[in-house]
């Protein structure tokens, strides 16, 4: 016995064949098991593909639900927003400048050194080739004249001196490392 190949079972199972056909099937059914079996596992895939659309609840049509489209913005700023970005940015860093620096009064202009005129200048020599040479102790004070006005600015900074023999011979205490002093847990 040659059993029905399973699109023809299917067909039958859906009710969608002739009647000739549908006959010889049935007779061949009433005969086989393993067509009938699939035949009926088709049926009942068949009535439970129907109650799964059954419980599928569909709006009346009268009443129609929109779903919006999201608007399609670029997402990169256009030449205005990024030229009004720029400007807000330049006027806000510019008030922070104007308002930090607007209360400092301006610092003094620094006179310029003017070289001593010592012994040996050309200077000296060309006014005064008919007078003695000028003495160590002159030469000393005009020095001593010319290192206090070069040291006095930062004399302001109150930065203390100290003599070279002494940083040469500084020892820096050593430094040893300490445990954190222990407790004894309450009990």
């Amino acid at each position: 016995m040659s059993c029905f190949d399973p699109e023809s079972l299917t067909a039958f199972a859906d009710g969608e064949i002739d009647a000739s056909a549908v006959a010889a099937i049935e007779r061949h059914l009433h005969d086989c098991a393993s067509c009938r079996q699939f035949v009926d596992e088709m049926r009942r895939l068949d009535a439970c593909g129907r109650s799964a659309l059954r419980t599928i609840h569909v709006m009346p049509h009268g009443r129609s639900v929109v779903i919006p489209e999201a608007a399609t913005r670029p997402r990169v700023l256009r030449p205005v927003g990024l030229a009004a970005a720029a400007l807000i940015f330049v006027i806000v860093s510019g008030a922070f400048w104007f308002v930090a620096f607007r209360h400092r009064e301006p610092r003094p202009a620094a006179a310029p050194i003017q070289a001593a005129k010592s012994p040996g200048s050309t200077d000296r020599l060309n006014t005064a080739q008919d007078k003695q040479p000028a003495s160590g102790d002159d030469f000393r004070a005009s020095s001593d004249e010319t290192f206090e006005r070069w040291a006095e600015p930062y004399r302001r900074l109150r930065i203390p001196l100290v003599p070279l023999e002494e940083v040469a011979n500084h020892k820096p205490p050593e430094i040893l490392p300490t445990l954190p002093a222990t407790t004894k847990p309450n009990i």
